[in-house]
């Protein structure tokens, strides 16, 4: 192939037909004959090869010609650029939203967590990530900054995968201290239930561990559990899951607003009602209940996944809860009775 330049000045010019790609026309980045050539014959190679992949990378102005050629030479060229990392961040992002399998409060979530300047590349993330982090640890920010981790993973697995270059740069999670209401202790909850006026609420929501929007939702008493609606879901839909009955729970009596009020009043401000969330699975915890079941009882997709499996069929969740609601009572001890008493009323 007869070299040629632009105007008889600069580089000698790539110009080929690259099948569904079109029309390749770039500077080679030389004015050696026999170095051209060989980046002639580094495009029929990839050309024959299919590697489409590659070649769009200098299509698109990524990698020069002599870039590509030194990365083929030296064995690396799993270390290029994909075209999917080089597509736009946000871009890339909305579009995985659109169809990703989480709840509508976990997508608007991510919405707000994943928002990238215009123009930033897919294969920025893990240094936008990284620099979170190191902003995290100067100014303690460190569960915001694990929450952004949160988002950026479930991004990555479900549109390259755990194999990826994007996964495997990720930087890690920073430990974080919690506050001093997370979570508590039963003789807490017990003082704290003689000082606010909402105790029934107070241990229904340490006994179930539901959210805010289940307890003040739907949830229904049966002889061996507790149904709940549930809040998260996927594509739409909560998911409903159980919890033992351990002891019976009474109704919220009050609005939320006015029991978080009286909780955080109470507690002197260490207290919110998604700390009794992890409380309760504190509880089962201590009182012997399974990880994969306490997960379960969470609501978490790894309890969901446990529980399909031939070992732990749906048959035997009577059997769980039953024996799950005799540790917690055993952990316990009797029941709360000003904490149940407008159960009775």
């Amino acid at each position: 192939m007869t070299p040629y330049r632009d105007a008889g000045k600069g580089s000698y010019i790539i110009d080929r037909r690259c099948g569904k790609l079109g029309r390749l026309k770039v500077a080679s980045g030389t004015s050696d004959r026999e170095e051209y050539a060989a980046l002639n014959a580094m495009v029929t190679r990839l050309k024959r090869e299919r590697r489409w992949d590659v070649l769009a990378l200098v299509q698109q102005h990524q990698l020069t010609p002599l870039e590509l050629y030194d990365a083929i030479h030296h064995g690396e060229t799993h270390l290029l650029p994909s075209a999917e990392e080089l597509r736009p961040l946000p871009r890339a992002v909305e579009q995985w939203l659109a169809s990703a399998d989480v709840s509508p409060r976990t997508r608007d979530d991510y919405t707000k967590r994943l928002t990238f300047p215009p123009g930033t590349k897919t294969l920025a993330l893990p240094d936008l990530v990284a620099a979170a982090r190191a902003d995290a640890i100067r100014t303690g920010k460190r569960q915001t900054y694990n929450n952004l981790l949160t988002a950026s993973r479930a991004f990555v697995r479900d549109a390259f995968g755990k194999d990826s270059k994007l996964w495997k740069l990720l930087p890690g999670e920073l430990d974080v201290t919690h506050r001093p209401g997370n979570p508590q202790e039963p003789e807490q909850i017990r003082a704290l239930a003689v000082r606010m006026p909402y105790p029934d609420a107070l241990w229904a929501l340490c006994l179930s561990g539901m959210r805010q929007g289940e307890y003040w939702g739907a949830w229904d008493v049966l002889s061996d559990r507790v149904t709940i609606q549930g809040e998260k879901g996927r594509r739409g839909e909560p998911l409903p899951r159980v919890v033992p009955l351990v002891y019976r729970l009474a109704r919220p009596r009050v609005v939320y607003s006015t029991f978080y009020k009286a909780l955080v009043r109470d507690s002197g401000g260490t207290l919110n009602v998604h700390d009794l969330r992890k409380t309760a699975q504190r509880w089962w915890e201590d009182a012997g209940v399974p990880d994969w079941r306490i997960s379960l009882y969470a609501g978490h997709a790894k309890g969901r996944h446990e529980l399909a499996t031939i070992y732990r069929k749906p048959r035997d969740l009577t059997r769980l809860l039953i024996e799950d609601a005799d540790r917690m009572r055993a952990w316990l001890g009797d029941p709360p009775k000003l904490g149940l008493r407008a159960v009775n009323a």
